[in-house]
């Protein structure tokens, strides 16, 4: 059967971790119709990049959510992964999400890593009894999740709404991005999945992200974490 709906991806990378993308790239390419690569710090584009279904932006500085940076660019019906420059995804990985995707009706997140945390809590979500579903672990069956990783999450552009300009403070995707879905009523759900379905790649000890802004992130779980 003809695929109708379009798949893209949206990556950012820094340039500390520039030969990572020698190994991902190739095998996202073989998944997407489009992919995003947001170059934050890089002097040149890699030449890995030179390839037609590839679009680069470039930006001096930037956080973790400008992977959304194109969100608002893409067709109403076609599905959106974020990844990360740091993880080592397989080739099946699209249509195993897609799949997931569908057998939802497409009225969820999709994601591999996420993470639930203690409502009885008001400060400290992130550093006290949270429970993390690690991307490289496995997981017997699918779990709703509170907070998504945006760095292994598929949106279905038409029942999720996103705007770049909703996330005012840098570094806080999985939180903004979770109080978002939350607010539209749209469940997070971590896959079941074999361990090392996805593995990680060298961090060249660097993050994209800078420091968790733990204050800021307490801050927006308080606000909706009734909903979450």
């Amino acid at each position: 059967m003809k695929k109708l709906f379009k798949i893209y991806f949206s990556l950012s990378t820094i340039p500390s971790r520039a030969s990572n993308l020698e190994l991902i790239i190739p095998i996202i390419l073989e998944q997407a119709d489009l992919i995003y690569v947001n170059l934050v710090g890089y002097l040149e584009i890699p030449k890995i990049l030179n390839n037609s279904k590839i679009i680069v932006n470039k930006f001096d500085e930037a956080g973790s959510e400008i992977r959304f940076y194109n969100y608002k660019d893409i067709d109403e019906d076609s599905y959106y992964f974020t990844i990360d420059d740091d993880i080592l995804y397989p080739k099946d990985y699209s249509k195993v999400m897609i799949e997931k995707m569908i057998e939802y009706e497409n009225k969820v997140v999709c994601c591999v890593h996420g993470s639930n945390i203690d409502k009885n809590l008001n400060e400290g979500f992130y550093k006290k009894n949270r429970r993390v579903f690690h991307f490289r672990d496995s997981l017997s069956g699918d779990t709703k999740v509170m907070i998504v990783g945006i760095g292994t999450s598929c949106f279905y552009k038409n029942n999720v709404r996103l705007n770049i300009e909703d996330y005012e403070i840098k570094n806080m995707s999985d939180v903004y991005t979770s109080s978002f879905l939350a607010k539209q009523q749209i469940e997070r759900i971590s896959i079941s999945r074999e361990y090392n379905w996805i593995i990680p790649l060298n961090e060249f000890n660097s993050r994209i992200s800078g420091k968790n802004p733990y204050e800021q992130i307490d801050k927006i779980i308080n606000e909706t974490k009734e909903i979450l």
